[in-house]
């Protein structure tokens, strides 16, 4: 087998140069012919010369029929030969040779990975930077990508990521060749993946001196042709279209040959491109031209793709019937009412509500605002009707205008009623007024409101006006406002009540706040008018600090233990007096100080309090002396009286009874 399939190469090969001998040999075939008619027909007139014109009668119209129908020989032969030429110019100028060689190999000359289109290098990689600087830790590889441009990819050292990006930024259906060799430390995955991206199906990479070819179509799972690795050099060749139209092969063959072989594969095939038929296409490398789907049509010359029907136009077809898709009048223009607003639409669609469809129907309008239409495939949009509005474009109702709203003309949107107005209701042409004794504060009303405790009603009723700090408001709709009664106050605005001033407070008038009782003064109750003046025997120096200092009888401070006052409302301590010569006090808070009593006695000219703070700050007269009561010393107890001439008293001065009558004096 291997041997039928080398000698079917060969064959082939040889009937590649035999080609323009072909051609040669069909153009001078007619030239023979014509020139074997001419020498016939001169031996024929000297036949008929030396015969006489009954010699061969019969024979000579015998052969002059046969030459009837020799005569148009020679042409019909040329036209064939030319149609046939023609034929053959076609197939060697549209299919275009493509050869791949990949081989892995310790030297500069023999490590490469090559692209050849009709015998020209296009393309080169190696695993040596710039094929100069031999390396072993890369991988010398290109890629091409066929009738999308040619690009020349070498790499030294990142060949993994390197092939992964030139596969990756090809289109999808892209036929993509990649030759890969001499890769001693392997490839990642980052490579397979590269190269399972066109059909890749090998899981082994080449390494130390093998070669590997690949060639497959952008996005497809299958290859075109996958060969190795293995280790000695590798060829291919295809043919393909050096445009868009069908690639037709004919014949292919391979063979294998032993590892010592400069060539390990080899495919020769002929192509034939054949253009697609108008409402075909073709990529490059198909077999095939396929109908155009919905939505497209292709003109009769070698189509790549398919165009799009323009804006509001349509074909249904979904690649059935090839005549539906063959020019751009296959393309249906869409019904009023309808639009196809996308480029190669398989249908028209139904204008849907709050739209309408223009002329020539390419999209679907919104609708203005103050217009709707609310079913489908409308040629035209309805105005709202009063009462109602649409307020955007696109809409497929109008809305009533709600409660504190009408509508104007055109209605195109609800106005908020003024301040002073209202309606209650929907879809309202107007706004209504307030009534008196309410208000409508705000723009956009639905009702009017009461004016409220701590209000009155200015005139117009657009608003309802606070009461002013002092006064007040309890009920509903009032037209003024009150003041606060003494002893109480509305601190702010708006106040439906007055508050009554807390103990240590007052207020006299009509005012926002309460004052705190001034010193000397107190209050203990709420409502105060006014404060109380403490009594005498106490005073308060607070200067209205604060209220807790003024709000009971306690704030008024006592005067202390031996002194007195008798001023009553005493802003300060200094009205409390040291009691005089011959008193005392032992209670606080005293208005006068008690003298002492008989048989007693206190000198002290008030300097101290703590000198009159007890019934011990008068002593007992001393021996010899004695004090009445009431007194009758001219001293007031200042002092003690000596006993009269010719009397003594031997008491020792510790019971004041004993000093306290002249009958103590006793005759001596």
């Amino acid at each position: 087998m291997e041997q039928f399939v080398t000698l079917l190469c060969d064959i082939l090969r040889s009937l590649q140069l035999m080609t323009w001998t072909f051609q040669l040999a069909i153009l001078l075939m007619p030239l023979r012919m014509c020139w074997r008619f001419i020498k016939l027909q001169g031996s024929q007139l000297q036949t008929t010369s030396a015969s006489g014109p009954r010699g061969k009668l019969s024979n000579t119209t015998s052969k002059k029929k046969r030459m009837a129908w020799r005569a148009p020989a020679p042409l019909l032969v040329l036209v064939f030969s030319l149609t046939l030429l023609s034929r053959v110019r076609l197939v060697v100028s549209t299919a275009v040779d493509f050869r791949v060689t990949s081989k892995g190999w310790y030297d500069r000359n023999g490590n490469y990975a090559r692209f050849y289109v009709d015998n020209n290098l296009v393309a080169e990689g190696s695993n040596g930077f710039n094929l100069v600087t031999l390396t072993t830790g890369a991988a010398g590889f290109a890629v091409t990508e066929i009738a999308m441009g040619l690009n020349m990819y070498t790499n030294p050292s990142s060949s993994s990521q390197t092939l992964y990006d030139a596969i990756n930024a090809v289109p999808t259906n892209t036929i993509v060749c990649a030759s890969v060799n001499d890769t001693p430390k392997g490839i990642t995955s980052t490579g397979f993946a590269g190269l399972h991206m066109i059909g890749g199906q090998t899981t082994a990479f080449p390494t130390w001196r093998q070669s590997y070819i690949l060639c497959g179509r952008k996005g497809h799972t299958s290859p075109i042709v996958e060969l190795g690795p293995v280790s000695s050099p590798l060829e291919t060749s295809l043919s393909f279209c050096d445009d868009y139209s069908a690639l037709i092969i004919s014949a292919s063959c391979a063979v294998v040959t032993p590892v010592t072989s400069n060539v390990n594969d080899m495919s020769d095939s002929e192509s034939s491109c054949v253009p697609c038929a108008a409402g075909r296409f073709s990529t490059s490398g198909s077999t095939s031209c396929s109908i155009c789907p919905s939505g497209t049509y292709s003109i009769p010359q070698q189509a790549n793709e398919c165009t799009n029907c323009p804006l509001g136009k349509h074909i249904a077809d979904d690649g059935q019937d090839e005549d539906q898709h063959a020019h751009l009048a296959a393309c249906v223009n869409c019904s009023p009412g309808k639009a196809a607003p996308a480029l190669g639409s398989i249908d028209c669609l139904d204008c849907g509500p709050g739209t309408f469809s223009s002329s020539p129907p390419t999209s679907c309008s919104d609708c203005s605002p103050g217009t709707y239409s609310a079913g489908l495939a409308n040629s035209q949009c309805d105005d709202c009707p009063a009462g109602t509005v649409a307020s955007s474009s696109g809409s497929s109702f109008c809305s009533d205008c709600g409660p504190g709203t009408f509508s104007s003309s055109p209605p195109t949107s609800c106005s908020d009623c003024s301040p002073g107005t209202y309606s209650a209701g929907l879809a309202n042409s107007q706004c209504d007024d307030c009534l008196a004794g309410t208000a409508a504060s705000s723009s956009g009303s639905s009702f009017c409101s009461d004016y409220g405790p701590g209000t009155f009603s200015s005139s117009p009723p657009t608003s309802c006006s606070d009461c002013s700090p002092g006064t007040y408001s309890a009920g509903l709709a009032n037209s003024q406002c009150d003041d606060c009664l003494a002893g109480t106050v509305a601190s702010s605005s708006g106040s439906s009540f007055c508050s009554n001033c807390g103990p240590g407070t007052f207020s006299a008038t009509p005012t926002n706040s309460c004052s705190i009782c001034s010193s000397g003064r107190y209050s203990t109750a709420s409502a105060n008018p006014s404060c109380t003046s403490c009594p005498e025997g106490k005073y308060n120096d607070d200067e209205a600090t604060t209220a807790a200092n003024h709000n009971a009888l306690s704030t008024c401070l006592d005067c202390p233990i031996g002194t007195f006052s008798t001023t009553s409302g005493a802003s300060s301590s200094t009205t409390c007096v040291t009691c005089p010569q011959g008193s005392f006090t032992s209670m606080p808070s005293s208005t006068v100080c008690s003298t002492c009593p008989a048989g007693r006695f206190n000198d002290d000219l008030a300097t101290s309090p703590s000198l009159h703070d007890s019934l011990s700050s008068c002593p007992v007269c001393p021996a010899g002396k004695i004090n009445t009561d009431p007194a009758t010393s001219r001293y007031l107890h200042i002092t003690c009286d000596a006993c009269p001439r010719g009397k003594k008293n031997e008491y020792d001065g510790t019971d004041p009874i004993k000093h306290n009558s002249p009958d103590d004096c006793e005759v001596r």
